[in-house]
This record gives structure tokens, C-alpha cells and sequence, in this order.
């Protein structure tokens, strides 16, 4: 799922995510950065979540990692991308990021 958040944004996307709770993410191996908040206290499942910076604002696309990828070499994993979960959290993540503005 996505979401796009446009006007001035209260911060960096990098800023924004950890001040609603996600965890950066450096993958070295990809050169890229996501985030990521956890559903228990356990690894996973977790909100997995990749930022645009775009000139309107920013969009986050969210998916939920359901466990750790299975094979060696390999990035696959279960993943939930749609669902009342993932609407849930967009809703909460829209919420609080309007409450820095």
C-alpha cells in the first residue's frame, strides 16, 4: 500500500519515521534505507516502510514483513501488502505526522 503526504513536511522523511516510532534500516547490499516498527516484541512481523521525497511532500509505502526471507541469498519473505492492518497504521501514521505541522 501507499500513501502519498503532500504540502511542507514537519522535518526529513529520516526525522518524521523515527519520531513516529520506525527504525532505519541500511541496506548495504542494495544501497538503499527503509524502516521499519515492529507489531510485538519479537523481530517480526513488522511495518516495513520505503520514502520518496517528492517536490509535493513525501510517499511511504508500507507493506508487513511477516517473518526473516527463508532462503540463503535471497530477499523473499511472506509479506501482507493490503489489508485492515496496513490501513490501520497508515491512518495513524498520517494522524501524528499532521500533529507536528
Amino acid at each position: 500500500m501507499k500513501m502519498n503526504i503532500k504540502g511542507k513536511l514537519p522535518g526529513q522523511p529520516r526525522d518524521i519515521l523515527r519520531r513516529i516510532g520506525y527504525a532505519e534500516i541500511v541496506d548495504r547490499k542494495h544501497n538503499t534505507i527503509s524502516y521499519a516498527r515492529r507489531l510485538s516484541s519479537e523481530r517480526y512481523p513488522r511495518f516495513h516502510v520505503y520514502v520518496d521525497e517528492t517536490d509535493e511532500g513525501m510517499t511511504i509505502k508500507i507493506h508487513i514483513d511477516q517473518k526473516q526471507a527463508s532462503y540463503k541469498g535471497t530477499t523473499a519473505h511472506s509479506g501482507e501488502y493490503e489489508g485492515p492492518k496496513l490501513v490501520e497504521e497508515l491512518k495513524r501514521m498520517q494522524a501524528e505526522i499532521a500533529q507536528m505541522v
